[in-house]
């Protein structure tokens, strides 16, 4: 991940965040505030003026601003956030000029530059709060006599430092997400691949249907389900009629595109909770789940219709049908029962004419 992706992801959200803080900042602010001037025994009017009431509305109204851009959405709110930190930092070193270690203030905007890790915003807030201290100090009398000469050097050097140990953070934040980045897509590389392997393993790589295993292991599951919970289940067995002329006559190519051709139309027209699975050679299986008998026959009668009448060009006008054999599960009937009764009516099927539904009745 970039420096420019890390700060486009939730950059609302945190820039949300860093307003908060200010918010916090300058309530904990007035508040020292009023402590100041009580310890200096200057709670009187003009003491609530000079540390309470004049730094917070400066305060009240630069977080303002800051709210009102915020809402505009504008890409270039990190350069209002610096500048509105700068600015309390200011308010509030200017009217408590007095305490010891207020100008500690000053690398608040250099810490916050880091969490949008771009180098250039580092620098940025370096700069301006290097010049806000000297123009500040300048400007302000008590502040300016309160600063010793060698304090004038001496402050840019911390902020230096400070950018310079930002920066080596956000260094190692970004060599993180890297790590995590690339950690991640490792992840998502390895899931992928065991789902092909999965799938591989599960499907048939002739006609895409699920193979004779996963069928197993998928009626294994319904009929454990069929017996504790009591909902319908029903296994039908299709075969392609004279499959085998067709592989003697146009070739195995032509057949294996004929199989695909109606292996397309099982999947097609049968339901999402309906499984269908290509059991051997031109045999499939379907398993219905909770639907009734005449639901079941609906869909079967569908699909025979359709493979009965679709065109297959490698055939010219040959036409290809198929024979079904239909059971339903009955309470305690194994799998290798189910499939045994299902094929056995499938073979009725066959011996009665072809291109037919047989059930168990």
């Amino acid at each position: 991940m970039t420096t420019g992706e890390w700060n486009s992801v939730h950059a609302g959200q945190w820039n949300r965040r860093y307003l908060n803080c200010f918010w916090y900042i300058l309530f904990i602010a007035v508040l020292t505030g009023e402590l100041n001037a009580i310890v200096r025994g200057e709670a009187d009017v003009l003491g609530q003026l000079r540390y309470v009431i004049i730094p917070a509305a400066i305060n009240f109204s630069v977080l303002g601003i800051a709210e009102w851009l915020f809402r505009r959405r504008n890409g270039w709110f990190h350069f209002v956030i610096l500048a509105a930190s700068t600015l309390v930092s200011a308010v509030l070193i200017s009217a408590h000029y007095t305490l010891d270690y207020i100008q500690a203030l000053w690398i608040l905007p250099v810490m916050m530059s880091v969490y949008y890790f771009r180098r250039k915003l580092v620098f940025i807030a370096t700069a301006l709060n290097i010049s806000a201290f000297w123009i500040l100090t300048f400007l302000h009398p008590g502040l300016r006599e309160r600063t010793r000469a060698d304090e004038w050097l001496t402050m840019p050097v911390i902020l230096l430092v400070a950018a310079l140990i930002a920066l080596n953070a956000m260094e190692r934040g970004i060599q993180l997400l890297k790590e995590l980045r690339m950690e991640s897509e490792d992840k998502q590389e390895l899931m992928i691949q065991n789902v092909i392997k999965d799938q591989m393993v599960r499907l048939d790589s002739l006609t895409g249907l699920y193979n004779r295993a996963a069928l197993n292991e998928h009626l294994d599951m319904l009929l454990r389900y069929a017996e504790s919970e009591g909902f319908s289940l029903h296994v039908a067995m299709l075969d392609v009629d004279h499959f085998k002329s067709v592989n003697d006559t146009y070739g195995h190519q032509t057949g294996d595109k004929v199989l695909r051709r109606m292996a397309t139309a099982v999947k097609e027209g049968i339901g999402s909770s309906d499984f269908a699975a290509r059991y051997g050679g031109e045999e499939f299986t379907i398993v219905f789940t909770d639907r009734t008998v005449e639901e079941v026959k609906r869909l079967l009668e569908g699909i025979r219709r359709k493979m009965e009448w679709m065109v297959h060009p490698e055939l010219g006008e040959r036409r290809i049908t198929i024979s079904i054999g239909l059971c339903p599960y009955g309470k305690g009937m194994a799998r290798e029962r189910l499939i045994e009764q299902a094929d056995a009516c499938l073979y009725k099927a066959k011996r009665t004419g072809r291109n037919k539904l047989c059930d168990h009745l």
